[in-house]
């Protein structure tokens, strides 16, 4: 096993982790099954107690088969792992009742599942469950994976209101929307970046700089001086936060007199920001 191989089933776990402490902790001690299978799992557990890991494992030795015969397999490779580590995760820690809120509860435990399903999904990986089918629908019949999800979803805590009540069936729908709330903050987030503008007249070694050992892009743009009326180069580069400070240093190593114009960059879509470094 590589070192890049280790690091992201240890990513996985963390991410399999949180999604456990949010079920056993918060979610599933006042009965708000808010979707999925862990979801039908707490609905099965208080009818005919069951465990809730059982019920995942189960579920999601079905949903595998399904994805080993249907999907590509770099599909079904990507939700083994988490798939397996749930069920397991699921039956290793207790369900406790840390906190005697119930909305409070469901706030804490929404957020953290949103942000476990969040670092799954951005090492390319599930913990199984509900997430296979829709995949498999859109395949075969080009259904809408969003919409499978949620009628896959809205079955399930529909069918919580029948055995929960409607304080726990209103919970859950609270639950989902502040889960999907979390992702999509997150997502924002993740490529949320700086915009530079950098005007200097050793730009040719910025630039070198930028492409060779930063490894970013560059664009070049043709400026004017308002008041010499004399062209030059204008470097144009996105940069993620961490590596914002070290660009600023280094070109200011290079040219102490170099005039820069920064910016917050908020949804940098392209190389190096969404794609061409996913696994």
């Amino acid at each position: 096993m590589n070192h890049k191989t280790l690091i992201r089933i240890l990513w996985i776990a963390l991410g399999v982790g949180l999604i456990t402490l949010s079920i056993q902790w918060f979610l599933a001690p006042f009965n708000i099954a808010a979707g999925g299978a862990s979801g039908l799992g707490i609905i099965l557990h208080s009818m005919i107690d069951i465990e809730v890991g059982t019920v995942v494992l189960l579920f999601n030795i079905v949903v595998l088969t399904l994805a080993y015969f249907m999907l590509e397999r770099k599909v079904f490779a990507n939700a083994l792992i988490g798939s397996i580590m749930l069920p397991i995760f699921l039956d290793l820690v207790p369900e406790l009742q840390l906190v005697n809120d119930q909305l409070f509860a469901v706030i804490v435990g929404s957020i953290g599942f949103g942000i476990g399903v969040f670092v799954l999904f951005s090492h390319s990986a599930s913990s199984g469950g509900t997430t296979i089918p829709p995949l498999i629908l859109k395949k075969k019949f080009n259904i809408d994976p969003a919409l499978s999800l949620m009628i896959t979803d809205a079955f399930v805590v529909g069918f919580s209101f029948f055995i929960f009540g409607v304080e726990s069936f209103l919970l859950a729908i609270f639950s989902i929307l502040l889960t999907m709330a979390t992702m999509n903050f997150l997502k924002s987030q993740s490529n949320n970046g700086r915009s530079i503008m950098i005007m200097s007249p050793k730009h040719e070694e910025i630039r070198t700089y930028i492409t060779k050992t930063l490894s970013r892009g560059v664009t070049i743009l043709s400026g004017q001086g308002g008041y010499t009326q004399e062209s030059f180069p204008v470097l144009i580069v996105a940069v993620k936060g961490k590596e914002y400070k070290t660009l600023i240093h280094e070109i200011q190593k290079i040219d102490p007199d170099a005039f820069m114009i920064s910016q917050n960059t908020h949804n940098i879509y392209g190389s190096g920001f969404t794609y061409t470094r996913a696994v």
